[in-house]
């Protein structure tokens, strides 16, 4: 932690990483180093409504060699999934969005995909009972915030 009065504060925070979501697939140059198995994930439909967030894991995905297709709402996200002929490894959603939830998202497209990867994320602590639903699905959860490294 860096922190300077009438500045801000800086904070950096290390999570371990999940290898069945991140282990990467192929040998890559890129900021993050030598990438190895990605267990076939490659192309991610990644589904945020917050424009910071958003923006932050695309980049973060892009920097570690993904193909990353952003959505802000449930709409949005069914119109990149139909547009690119479900032609994805992943989905990451987050759990709530403006127009439904990331979980009828993920009902959505595992219908027509059942064998696709998914990743649900929220930061609401009220959204237990989506915890719990990608919990009876074995859909693995993401609790948020995504640190962006910005200085608060």
């Amino acid at each position: 932690m860096d922190s300077k009065l009438g500045e801000g504060s800086t904070f950096e925070v290390f999570l371990p990483s999940n290898k069945v979501v991140c282990a990467p697939k192929r040998k890559a140059t890129s900021v993050v180093g030598s990438l190895e198995d990605r267990n076939g994930v490659d192309r991610i439909l990644l589904v945020e409504d917050e424009p910071s967030v958003l923006a932050f894991v695309q980049q973060a995905l892009k920097k570690a060699g993904f193909v990353v297709t952003p959505a802000a709402s449930f709409k949005a996200a069914i119109e990149a999934y139909d547009e690119h002929d479900g032609n994805f490894d992943m989905i990451f959603t987050d759990a709530v969005l403006p127009d439904g939830t990331g979980m009828e998202v993920l009902e959505v497209v595992i219908e027509r995909e059942p064998s696709l990867k998914a990743l649900l994320s929220s930061g609401y602590t009220d959204a237990r009972a989506l915890l719990d639903k990608a919990m009876d699905r074995k859909i693995p959860f993401l609790h948020q915030p995504v640190i962006t490294g910005s200085t608060l």
